[in-house]
């Protein structure tokens, strides 16, 4: 017997017919609504509830064609409820990244000043010089460029320095990448940084003087998006001066004045669980890494 009552519309049938899922009882040629019998029901009614739960067509025809032990029918929801977390997990972020844009516009009248980005960052080899707070990183740099460059061990890259707030020592690291084997001396060290997963990024034109608007830019992403600081922060000169003593750069590196200068700075970061943003941001602001130093580095 065929009900009207029972009548679906074309866009979730045709689907269904084009699949062989189930072809309807009967088609009205003046309407296209598709009709079907009591019998039809039961199997109409999983294909929409399994649809309902998001399975795709192909998923379905499986389903309804074999007989599907309760142990795999759950297999299979489990993996649709793992599917469906990681998406709202990702939306939730995003909708945080939109109230933290939101706030940012706010609070400096007009479109952000600082776009951050994340991203992962690979391992990297580098020779780099331990810098106290008294040492100048332009010197650092300076040397560190020509012992690498007298055993022809430079990788292509930009220089950079890294802070790490939590070592015992303090101060930072300024660093250039290398290839193969270099034979450490006298303050240069041979050291591996370790891939970041998640790398919050935010690139600055201009004076280093000018550097700490980008920084608190940097830390109020951070802390308004639910991550936290997890590693030494770093700070990556894409374009700066210096001398060429003793070794040569790409011209694409250098720049003629500091208003040229492009710097980017860079905090490791994972997601908070059940701790105070705003605790840790007050912890973090007046820091002395890549997001809170002023001095002028590279070149």
């Amino acid at each position: 017997m065929i009900s009207p009552n029972s009548a679906v519309y074309r866009c979730v049938c045709c689907d269904n017919d084009e699949l062989g899922l189930l072809k309807p009882a009967h088609v009205d040629p003046y309407t296209d609504y598709h009709y079907y019998s009591a019998d039809q029901l039961p199997r109409l009614n999983r294909i929409l509830a399994l649809k309902e739960l998001g399975f795709t067509l192909d998923q379905i025809g499986g389903l309804l064609d074999r007989d599907v032990s309760a142990e795999e029918m759950r297999g299979m929801l489990e993996l649709r409820r793992a599917e469906l977390q990681s998406r709202l997990a990702e939306d939730v972020a995003r909708l945080g990244q939109i109230e933290s844009r939101i706030q940012q516009i706010e609070s400096e009248q007009g479109a952000p000043a600082h776009e951050v980005v994340l991203r992962s960052q690979p391992a990297l080899d580098i020779a780099a010089i331990a810098c106290g707070p008294e040492d100048s990183f332009t010197d650092a740099f300076e040397s560190l460029e020509a012992f690498v460059a007298a055993q022809d061990a430079r990788a292509a890259g930009p220089p950079l320095s890294v802070f790490d707030e939590t070592s015992a020592q303090g101060g930072a690291l300024v660093a250039v990448p290398v290839r193969g084997l270099l034979a450490a001396g006298g303050r240069v060290q041979a050291l591996s940084l370790p891939a970041v997963e998640q790398m919050a990024c935010v690139v600055f034109h201009g004076d280093y003087d000018e550097i700490h608007a980008a920084g608190q830019a940097l830390l109020t992403w951070v802390a308004a998006n639910g991550y936290k600081i997890d590693g030494p922060s770093r700070e990556v000169y894409l374009r700066f001066g210096a001398s060429e003593d003793g070794y040569r750069l790409p011209e694409a590196y250098l720049a003629q004045q500091a208003s040229d200068f492009v710097t980017e700075l860079q905090i490791p970061v994972k997601r908070m669980e059940g701790e105070s943003y705003g605790a840790l941001f007050g912890d973090r602001q007046t820091g002395s890494g890549a997001a809170g130093r002023t001095e002028a580095t590279a070149g």
